[in-house]
Formats: C-alpha cells, structure tokens, sequence
C-alpha cells in the first residue's frame, strides 16, 4: 500500500545517534514526505522506516529540534525542498 504524499514530495536524509552518541549513518533510507505532511508523519515515518522498536527522543530538521507535540507542517517551517534528519534514539 502507497504512502500517501500530501503537497510537494520531498526527500529527506536521515542520520541517527544511538544511546552513547555514536553517529551512524543510515545509508541507502531515505524518507518521502510532503510539504503539508505534519511533523507527527515525519516522526512515525521515520521511527517505521528504522524498524528498532526505539522512539525517537530528540528530531533536529535541518539542525532545528522538532518537538512531537507540537505538531505543524514541513512547509510552515520552511522546509520546501530536501532536508537533512538528525535522530537521537
């Protein structure tokens, strides 16, 4: 079943910083999302996408921290084009 794209796809590119702060890269994952998409997709799309069964502790879109509970768009927070995802696990 097709994930449904609200708005402008983008791609985003997604590192991940495991519990002692190691950086790993996550090659060859990338998330689709759309410009209208919430925040809240992004954090379920990405916590899918890993398949750890962790939850995402901190989000940082293009080097802003994202909080889950405030919910808003990708395009209300200026993001129209790819991004850059850090996650803290």
């Amino acid at each position: 079943m097709p994930i449904k794209i609200y708005g402008k796809q983008l791609v985003g590119n997604v590192t991940v910083k495991n519990k002692s702060n190691e950086k790993k890269d996550i090659k060859n994952i990338t998330i689709h999302i759309g410009t209208l998409d919430s925040t809240l997709d992004l954090y379920g799309r990405i916590e899918i996408m890993l398949n750890t069964g962790e939850k995402i502790k901190k989000l940082y879109l293009n080097n802003k921290e994202i909080n889950w509970e405030e919910e808003k768009s990708l395009i209300s927070l200026g993001i129209k084009d790819d991004f850059n995802v850090i996650v803290e696990l």
